[in-house]
């Protein structure tokens, strides 16, 4: 078939995945009919994706998918979005699931036209009925509340339509189900061969009863509990190592960024120190520069005391020019060593 409005995959155990990514419309809605008419007797999966549309087309491939004549055995897997017409779709299915960052909506049917003929009105009216009967049995909530959500016409967050009942699950919620592997009740339908004496089966006979070693009937019962020990623990380790890998990467992330942080603040006190060096270096420069031009010479107080001070470049006969010129070379010394010292 060249018409198919969804894209079909088959898988090797006879499965088959339909994924619906168009707006319904009538024509989708007669395309769509059309494929599943081919896929009667099938399990089959109906991945949607899809805004929703036109009601009457909705309305047809949910009654198609409902008919038991049809031999139709359908789930439903919402990704992205499913609103209006879509959602009519779903409420079709045998089970239905939903992504976890999924979107479902549900709301009043509507005309596009501005004046609508009181048949056109009635006719609407009913297709809001049907909506709310069928979400009803498919949610199992009263009717009012129905209307009211559908009056809300507000989207809904995958966890908010799970708990609503729209959906069975989220998606994720399903694959870990079916890691799971609970027991099906045709899987505990199982007979075993007891080999009883003659004399035994008589007895058993005659009294209505048959008493069989009870380790007979729990070790099987034991292994599946394993079993599902085992699934679980399997389970809770990825859950422990993805936890570890998100708090390891955090705090990497963490010391990273503390790391940055104190690397700034580092260089900020070194550039900080360094400007105040050569301050410091400024000041002693500034000195030793004034001390050589007034350069240092012994001088004789009234009461008969020496002293430093600066004075005249001249010869005052107070100290050679050879002894002023030691001590000056002995001061700048002292002032350039002083210098070094501040500046390591």
């Amino acid at each position: 078939m060249t018409n198919k409005v969804a894209r079909e995959f088959r898988a090797g155990d006879g499965s088959i995945e339909l994924l619906l990514t168009e707006v319904i419309t009538s024509e989708t809605g007669t395309r769509l009919l059309s494929q599943l008419a081919t896929l009667k007797g099938h399990d089959i999966t109906l991945s949607i994706f899809s805004p929703g549309g036109d009601a009457h087309a909705a309305f047809a491939v949910h009654d198609y998918i409902k008919d038991e004549k049809n031999a139709l055995s359908v789930d439903v897997r919402v990704y992205g979005i499913a609103a209006s017409g879509a959602m009519i779709i779903a409420a079709a299915a045998r089970k239905a699931y939903i992504g976890k960052g999924a979107f479902a909506n549900i709301h009043n049917a509507f005309s596009l036209s501005q004046e609508l003929s009181d048949n056109e009105k009635a006719v609407i009216a009913s297709m809001n009925e049907r909506q709310v009967d069928l979400f009803a049995a498919r949610t199992g909530k009263r009717k009012d509340a129905i209307q009211k959500l559908m009056d809300r016409d507000e989207l809904l967050s995958a966890d908010e339509a799970v708990a609503f009942g729209l959906f069975d699950a989220t998606i994720e919620e399903a694959k870990i189900a079916a890691l799971l592997k609970p027991t099906q009740m045709e899987d505990e339908k199982k007979f075993r061969a007891i080999k009883v004496s003659a004399a035994d089966a008589l007895k058993a006979i005659a009294s209505g009863e048959v008493q069989v070693p009870e380790e007979q009937f729990t070790v099987t019962e034991a292994d599946k509990v394993a079993e599902l020990d085992k699934q679980i623990g399997a389970l809770t380790a990825e859950r422990d190592a993805l936890k570890a890998d998100k708090e390891a990467a955090e705090k990497k992330a963490t010391d990273a960024e503390a790391e940055k942080v104190t690397e700034v603040e580092a260089k900020a006190t070194v550039e900080a120190e360094l400007v105040a060096a050569k301050e410091a270096v400024g000041k002693f420069q500034a000195t030793i520069d004034a001390l050589k031009k007034n350069p240092l010479v012994a001088q004789v107080m009234p009461d008969g005391t020496t002293v430093v001070i600066p004075g005249s470049t001249e010869d005052d006969g107070a100290t050679p020019k050879s002894k002023r010129d030691q001590e000056l070379e002995t001061t700048a010394n002292a002032f350039e060593q002083a210098k070094k010292d501040y500046i390591q």
